[in-house]
């Protein structure tokens, strides 16, 4: 084939919602650790992210909340950022971002007052709306826990968050077992 066939081809290519951008995952990055690459490649993977995040990538911001939430990867924990990229991961209704929004205003930090009336509102929204397993988990947590809302037996508090999680089964299990199930899953 001939250059100009080539750049002929190439020209006739379009794309119908604007440029293709291939999405690395973070996990994959795990594989380059031991190249000796590992430290440019992460500040290359955090700069793709917010590139993919400030372009409206709701994944990507969810990915970059959860790191600074969390820290890792040699990225220091900073829930002020943490807190943007969830808020604008929650513009777009993504259930991950407002059960973790609902994670940070139960815990309360230097980014967020504590709250339980809007961490409340955040976790009902993932669990009622989207089915949002750590969302369900955190209203059954704040049940059980009494945060912001009448205490209940940790047995109802199980049965509130159970249901999405589609473990209908260990409904017959003892309290223990219920308590570690939910702590497990959110840890408030």
């Amino acid at each position: 084939m001939s250059v100009s066939s080539m750049v002929d081809v190439a020209d006739a290519v379009t794309f119908s919602s604007g440029p293709a951008i291939q999405r690395i995952r973070l996990h994959e990055e795990a594989e380059n650790q031991n190249s000796g690459q590992s430290a440019l490649m992460d500040d290359d993977l955090l700069q793709y992210y917010h590139f993919l995040a400030d372009k409206g990538d709701v994944q990507a911001q969810v990915v970059l909340g959860q790191l600074y939430y969390q820290g890792g990867r040699g990225v220091p924990v900073d829930h002020e950022r943490a807190l943007h990229y969830f808020m604008m991961a929650a513009e777009s209704e993504n259930a991950n971002a407002l059960a973790y929004l609902g994670k940070m205003y139960t815990e309360g930090s230097a980014a967020v007052e504590q709250n339980n009336q809007t961490a409340m509102m955040y976790f009902k929204n993932a669990a009622d709306k989207w089915g949002n397993a750590v969302g369900q988990t955190g209203l059954g947590m704040m049940y059980m826990y009494g945060k912001g809302v009448a205490k209940v037996s940790v047995y109802m508090a199980y049965i509130l968050s159970v249901t999405c999680l589609g473990e209908e089964n260990l409904l017959n299990s003892s309290n223990d077992k219920i308590q570690n199930h939910l702590t497990v899953h959110v840890k408030l």
